[in-house]
């Protein structure tokens, strides 16, 4: 099942936003978590800032041993700096116009699906879209790190208590 958003006309899974088929009506309006920043994208897991990388990148030199996932961890880093490169000049406050919105949007939406945090991209361009075309009364708060959406579930020892 796909469900579009009415502001921006993007089609997005309905499995990947976590909307159950049953849940949605036909004529039920639907606003994506790109255009409304309160809209939660549901995520599994927290995900690591890009900054956070570099440092664990560079404690590995200090590591008794040498963790296989070393070549793994420098090609994320490669890829996730290569893409804050490429979008750099999107990201300047002061030569931004409302025209570029939608190449905002194209970038946010990105950077959401990313599993690496770009918070200085992510927080630019959440900023200017409200700016641009606010759909909440407030602007979205500046984010610090990533959360999990996923609802905690309970421990083998907090079951086993809960059954007594």
């Amino acid at each position: 099942m796909m469900i579009e958003c009415e502001l921006c006309h993007e089609w997005y899974h309905g499995k990947c936003l976590k909307i159950a088929r049953g849940k949605v009506k036909e004529d039920e309006k639907y606003t994506c978590p790109i255009c409304d920043w309160r809209v939660k994208i549901p995520r599994d897991a927290a995900r690591p800032k890009l900054e956070d990388l570099v440092a664990w990148q560079e404690e590995i030199q200090t590591l008794p041993f040498q963790p296989e996932e070393e070549e793994l961890l420098r090609k994320i880093i490669d890829n996730a700096q290569a893409f804050r490169t490429h979008i750099q000049a999107y990201c300047n406050p002061i030569l931004t116009t409302a025209s570029e919105a939608e190449t905002q949007r194209f970038y946010l939406r990105k950077i959401e699906g990313a599993e690496v945090l770009l918070v200085h991209e992510t927080n630019f361009f959440r900023q200017e879209l409200h700016k641009w075309s606010p759909v909440a009364p407030e602007p979205p708060p500046i984010l610090e790190c990533s959360r999990s959406t996923r609802k905690p579930r309970p421990t083998k020892l907090q079951k086993m208590l809960a059954q007594r």
